[in-house]
């Protein structure tokens, strides 16, 4: 009966903790042009949490996007934050609407309040195109100079647009920054504003740097204002990316129509980066880091916890980087709490770069006194500058683990109190003990089997919830099908395959260990590879991941599945890769 007893309230102990999702906007107002930060935070939460999408806003463009987690341990209970932040930019006045977002958290969504944002004009009001995004908006007031310009090849008429890179045969992954240049004679006199159209870059990460303020030069004795609008591109994967004309539409006058100027198209090609030199660990990260270690604490107790913080910082896309994995020489277990990534533009010699900073937050769990020495921790990484790969690391660390308060013993018994009746009647003789029964052994065994199923689903959930990785791997086949049931078969193909190519990426970097962001298509079949998988299975992997983004960031290559067979095709690779990868 105490068995019984016991089996229930392991049973009955809850999951989690009660979920809470929040939003809110770091003000409610701004003028156009200035940002504002849009965050979602979650508690509560013990199970996988999925980003928000940001619903599409037109004039309201999503500049960056952070998050970060952090767990903590309050009275014997894990408490576990997420926070999601988005970079909001504002690029026409008026009052915008964020209408609510789902939160998928398990097998459960939850649903923010919406919110609402005031865009009040700017200091010096300039019109904004009908397309809103913050790049397209009509060219402020100049500021005058008497600094010359370099000059064209050819000197351009009154008014004149032309387009550049700074490189067009940049690395996979490295920063290319293209410059739109907008040339308006001062004797020139337009109706309104012109409207510019910026090019397409299709196939490439786009991100627009911040604006230069608009300048006066003199080309051959004609003075000219000058607007430059610059965008960074990174390429994806190694191939031949088109960058389309840029469109500017302007009116002399009343009485004459519409004109429009066009700049050249511009091709770059886009080089693998070297087999030659690559780390075994090398995630992909293309840039120049730097690598950072601290340590909350050099001295701990058993059942304490060391916090250990490794800040990663530089330029490059830093998406890239996966979690690093921390090496202990002693008795401990080392869990990852947190993680937290800051990326867009930042100023240097060389002009904007996208880089930013990632924090990780690992807890160092000690089980035994003694010393514990951390190794130290490298990140590979390729410097596009020296064309070669490079690694920052940090210096080797201690911990002096001291011993734990005394636990609880347990109490000894002197044996078994049972003393059997001694045979001195007919009935008795007549009847054979209870315990010669299999039904009695039977009822006995049932408490048991409940407590051992008990213990066993208690000792499950919390591994799940002290070991992030470990619960990401388990869980990843059942967030990747919720994933994909979920996927809008009627938006357009390219989203589509965006949408089934995260899915299967981040599948991939769950049950091999890393971030999706690495995870090309001939990373994703080396690591299937490495974990056990067939060479078949990893061969029609990378094939899918191919074909998706082919589809995705260059519409109507062929190859591309249908989207109806992206997605029978991604849930079959997913099944086929639960039974190789057991």
């Amino acid at each position: 009966m105490a068995l019984s007893i016991v089996a229930a309230a392991l049973i009955a102990t809850p999951v989690s903790a009660q979920v809470d999702v929040q939003a809110s906007l770091s003000r409610d107002a701004v003028r156009v042009g200035e940002t504002v930060e849009l965050t979602v935070v979650v508690t509560g939460a013990m199970l996988g949490v999925d980003a928000p999408r940001v619903p599409r806003i037109d004039y309201l463009a999503v500049t960056s996007t952070a998050s970060s987690t952090n767990i903590e341990f309050v009275d014997g209970d894990m408490r576990r934050t997420t926070v999601f932040s988005y970079e909001l930019r504002a690029s026409r006045e008026g009052t915008y609407t964020i209408p609510p977002m789902t939160v998928p958290i398990g097998n459960e969504s939850y649903t923010t309040r919406a919110l609402s944002l005031r865009v009040e004009p700017p200091a010096t009001t300039t019109p904004v195109p009908p397309d809103g995004s913050a790049a397209d908006r009509d060219l402020p007031e100049f500021e005058e100079t008497d600094e010359p310009d370099q000059q064209p090849d050819e000197p351009p008429g009154e008014i004149d647009a032309v387009t550049e890179v700074d490189n067009r045969s940049p690395w996979v992954g490295e920063q290319v920054t293209l410059t739109l240049k907008f040339l308006q004679a001062h004797t020139l006199r337009l109706m309104g504003n012109a409207e510019y159209e910026p090019p397409s870059t299709e196939g490439l990460v786009a991100e627009p740097l911040p604006e230069e303020p608009q300048r006066s030069t003199t080309i051959d004795g004609i003075s000219y204002e000058v607007a430059t609008r610059k965008t960074s591109l990174i390429a994806p994967a190694p191939g031949e990316y088109t960058i389309g004309p840029a469109t500017i539409t302007f009116r002399r006058g009343f009485t004459q129509g519409e004109e429009t100027i066009r700049t050249d198209p511009i091709t770059i090609n886009a080089r693998p980066l070297p087999a030659s030199g690559r780390p075994d660990d090398f995630s992909g990260a293309v840039g120049s880091i730097q690598l950072g270690m601290s340590l909350a604490t050099n001295e701990v107790r058993v059942g304490e916890a060391a916090s250990l913080r490794l800040e990663i910082s530089g330029t490059g896309d830093l998406r890239q980087i996966a979690p690093p994995t921390v090496q202990v020489e002693g008795d401990a277990s080392v869990y990852q709490s947190g993680e937290d990534r800051q990326i867009g533009p930042r100023e240097t010699a060389d002009g904007y770069k996208i880089g930013g900073r990632v924090t990780f937050d690992y807890l160092i769990m000690p089980r035994s006194p003694g010393q514990l020495r951390l190794k130290p921790i490298v990140v590979h990484y390729f410097n596009p500058k020296v064309e070669r790969y490079q690694s920052a690391q940090t210096s080797p660390a201690t911990v002096t683990v001291h011993p734990g308060e005394a636990g609880a013993t347990v109490a000894e018994t002197n044996g078994s109190e049972l003393r059997y009746i001694r045979e001195s009647g007919l009935a008795l003789k007549a009847r054979a003990p209870v315990t010669s029964r299999g039904w009695f052994w039977l009822l006995q065994g049932l408490p048991l089997v409940g407590l051992a199923w008990a213990l066993r689903e208690r000792s499950e959930r919390m591994r799940r919830e002290r070991d992030p990785r470990y619960r990401r791997r388990v869980e990843a086949a059942r967030h990747a099908r919720r994933a994909l049931s979920v996927i809008d078969l009627s938006v357009a193909a390219p989203e589509v395959y965006h949408q089934v190519d995260e899915v299967l990426a981040e599948y991939i970097a769950a049950r091999t260990g890393g971030s999706a962001a690495a995870i090309a298509p001939d990373v994703a079949a080396e690591r299937l590879l490495e974990e056990g998988a067939g060479e078949e299975l990893a061969t029609r992997v990378r094939d899918l991941l191919s074909r998706l983004r082919a589809g995705a960031y260059a519409p109507g290559a062929s190859g591309a599945p249908a989207p109806s067979e992206a997605l029978d095709e991604a849930r079959a690779l997913i099944d086929a890769a639960e039974g190789a990868l057991r």
